[in-house]
């Protein structure tokens, strides 16, 4: 997990809390109370499960989906008591917590960074990893090659990345100096357009010829912020990087070259995709279940992970426009997402059916 040192940044900004403090914080408020704190830290690992998945979709909470997958549960407890301690949050069970007046107002001091516009985007954090390996390994390569320099050990040393810079090389028909320069224009290119941040976030963990790259730690305090700030800007910056690539590969083609086969028309989990295929030739839940012999609510957790996930899937065949109205209007009167106040209030709707609801239009409530 990233050091969030506290005393730094105090000294360095003079605030009342720690960045990785104030993600929790804005989760806390986000959910309500209607999911227990773990939920928050199931999110936060990336944890490939259907409530997770639901949950980030329907608190507005994705772009944190998965964004500190090295987080362990010892060091995310440690990091509650701190905020209960400081009367950030109180304890309203033992697995509930809510934010604060304090909490609430120390929080402005984030406002900006932690805003809606973040880029972050959780259903590209898989790809997005492999961008930058890849990145990484082409800068570095590239600068060694122009100069030909051919004594260095490679910064990423995974045989599958070794594989794949050698394949693109290979693949590409241009020269060594025409890659190389199309490299840093597309780069320089999408950083000149972003006006969010400083490129040096960025730029400072670059590796090529006679420059080693620094690591978070170091590029944090080069720039007198907080690891974990650090770490979310610069995540900011790839997302930002990868959205603009996708959006319009064919400004950015090196660089699109380099995500091509690492992005899922829809980011869903393999069992899921097996269970569409499925679903598209009709087949039942019962009848999926028997045929890839998983328990009927499994194959129900992929069929609402595929609701959240592609907006062209319909629900009508699980439950009607009617028990979807009910279901919708229920818990706009009951104020939040908790399923027993809606059960209670449309009785003869399934569980499943009120996730499935809730999946599909209760992302934009």
């Amino acid at each position: 997990m990233l050091k969030c040192n506290g005393s730094i940044l105090y000294k360095l900004r003079g605030l009342n809390m720690t960045f990785f403090q104030a993600i929790l914080l804005k989760c806390l408020i986000a959910i309500k109370e209607e999911r227990t704190v773990y939920s928050i830290y199931h999110i936060l690992k990336g944890k490939k499960s259907s409530q997770s998945i639901q949950d980030s979709h329907l608190y507005g909470l994705r772009s944190y989906f998965q964004l500190f997958p090295m987080i362990e549960r010892k060091e995310f407890d440690q990091t509650m008591q701190e905020m209960n301690d400081l009367a950030l949050v109180e304890k309203t069970s033992e697995i509930h917590f809510r934010a604060t007046s304090s909490g609430i107002e120390a929080l402005e001091q984030y406002s900006n960074l932690l805003s809606e516009d973040s880029h972050v985007d959780g259903n590209l954090q898989d790809s997005m990893l492999v961008f930058w390996k890849r990145l990484t390994l082409l800068i570095q390569v590239m600068s060694h090659l122009i100069r030909r320099e051919s004594h260095y050990y490679p910064i990423q040393r995974e045989r599958e990345l070794l594989q794949w810079i050698k394949l693109f090389l290979k693949r590409n028909r241009n020269s060594r100096e025409k890659i190389a320069y199309h490299t840093y224009e597309e780069l320089k290119n999408l950083l000149n357009k972003q006006t969010f941040e400083n490129p040096m976030v960025f730029i400072l963990r670059l590796t090529g010829q006679g420059r080693i790259g620094l690591t978070m730690k170091q590029a944090a305090a080069q720039l007198q912020l907080e690891e974990t700030e650090y770490y979310f800007r610069f995540m900011n910056v790839l997302h930002y990087f990868m959205k603009e690539i996708l959006a319009s590969p064919q400004e950015y083609p090196i660089l699109a070259s380099l995500i091509e086969d690492s992005i899922q028309p829809l980011p869903m989990t393999a069992s899921t995709i097996e269970t569409y295929y499925l679903l598209k030739q009709n087949h039942s839940i019962m009848d999926i279940s028997a045929m890839r012999r998983l328990q009927p609510s499994t194959i129900e957790d992929h069929i609402i992970e595929i609701a959240i996930n592609d907006p062209n899937f319909l629900i009508e065949p699980f439950v009607s426009r009617d028990e979807s109205d009910h279901i919708l209007m229920a818990a706009k009167q009951n104020g939040g997402l908790k399923l027993k106040p809606i059960k209670e209030a449309v009785p003869d709707a399934s569980y499943f059916q009120i996730r499935l609801v809730l999946a599909k239009c209760g992302g934009n409530r």
